[in-house]
């Protein structure tokens, strides 16, 4: 997660706030294919993520409508991306209701 974050810092200069939101996603994600479908993804390869392309295409669409002001983060970025990471936690509350819930596999 972290590496994830420097990157995009590093690159975009945007303080992603809603990066935890998509790791919860995914996570959820992870979960709900174990159960419905019976897929362990603890075993799955993770080199290739799915929704990396999707996410980083988002990250940039809002990172050019936000005002670029030189080498610090801008607060437009920091406000976007904090109103995306509320809307992705409700969501998520929503859909999987705030119930603790966990993914039981056979391996250790």
């Amino acid at each position: 997660m972290a590496y994830g974050l420097a990157v995009i810092y590093g690159v975009m200069r945007i303080v992603n706030l809603a990066h935890a939101g998509l790791m919860m996603l995914g996570a959820y994600a992870s979960l709900t294919l174990f159960t419905r479908f019976g897929l362990d993804l603890s075993r799955a390869s993770c080199r290739r993520p799915a929704l990396l392309p999707p996410r980083c295409r988002a990250l940039r669409v809002a990172g050019r409508r936000c005002p670029r002001s030189g080498a610090t983060p801008s607060i437009e970025s920091l406000l976007l991306l904090f109103g995306v990471w509320l809307v992705l936690q409700n969501l998520a509350y929503v859909v999987w209701t705030g119930d603790t819930q966990s993914i039981l596999t056979g391996t250790r």
